[in-house]
């Protein structure tokens, strides 16, 4: 059996969905694992809250340090790909990358399968299995991370909108 070697010098960029401690040129982000963190510190009240997102949860001690490097070194070397303007914002504030470091690419979306043509082949029989009416006006909200993404806020928000015909879908965790 061979065994895979890698050598961060053939690539130019890696796309992941998480951080590795491999020194690579660029670096693609998906979230900053410590605002995360920080979010769920403050979620909840007491000493345990508290510990449970921090020191009880043995995932930080892995993923932390990993993003850390990972995104200093992406500062120092090539830079950092993030899927979105907020996610640059955070790694900016919680690791000191300079902003030029990091440039904006939102993830891509097939146009042939995402396309409003497309909206009569699947519209009448996704509501039927979600019990929607044909008149209901659907908010989908999609994201990991549900509080830190703020679906609370469009839960709360809901009752002033006058309208019963209102619907949200939420996907995720």
């Amino acid at each position: 059996m061979s065994k895979l070697k890698i050598n961060p010098k053939e690539f130019d960029i890696v796309h992941s969905f998480g951080d590795c401690f491999v020194p690579f040129n660029v670096y693609t982000s998906q979230s900053c694992h410590k605002t995360a963190v920080k979010v769920a510190q403050k979620s909840g009240t007491g000493v345990y809250n508290y510990l449970k997102n921090t020191i009880l949860n043995p995932l930080n001690f892995i993923v932390l340090p990993i993003e850390k490097f990972s995104y200093q070194h992406g500062d120092k070397k090539g830079g950092i790909i993030s899927p979105t303007e907020w996610i640059k914002r955070e790694i900016i504030e919680e690791y000191k990358v300079h902003k030029e470091k990091i440039v904006v690419i939102p993830n891509g979306v097939d146009l042939k399968e995402f396309n409003p043509e497309n909206r009569g082949q699947f519209r009448d029989a996704v509501r039927k299995e979600l019990n929607l009416k044909a008149d209901d006006i659907v908010l989908i909200f999609v994201a990991y991370e549900f509080k830190r993404k703020g679906l609370r806020y469009i839960i709360e928000s809901l009752p002033f909108i006058k309208s019963e015909r209102i619907k949200l879908i939420a996907i995720g965790g």
